[in-house]
């Protein structure tokens, strides 16, 4: 979990002071932005996180 999420954090991280520094280009490399996460198993991270969630009462 700790892996998935720290890679997940970087990658929006580094994109995210791309658009606001304009070196990308929310029109143009929006979907670029988010192919980016397929291949790092962002769904799985957001089962284990949502369950941890209800678990600790957070969310119904």
């Amino acid at each position: 979990m700790s892996q998935l999420g720290s890679e997940i954090g970087t990658y929006h991280s580094e994109w995210r002071a791309y658009f606001i520094s304009g070196q990308k280009s929310l029109d143009n490399d929006w979907d670029a932005y988010v192919k980016g996460y397929d291949g790092m198993r962002l769904d799985r991270y957001m089962e284990i996180y949502t369950k941890a969630l209800k678990e600790a009462g957070y969310v119904k």
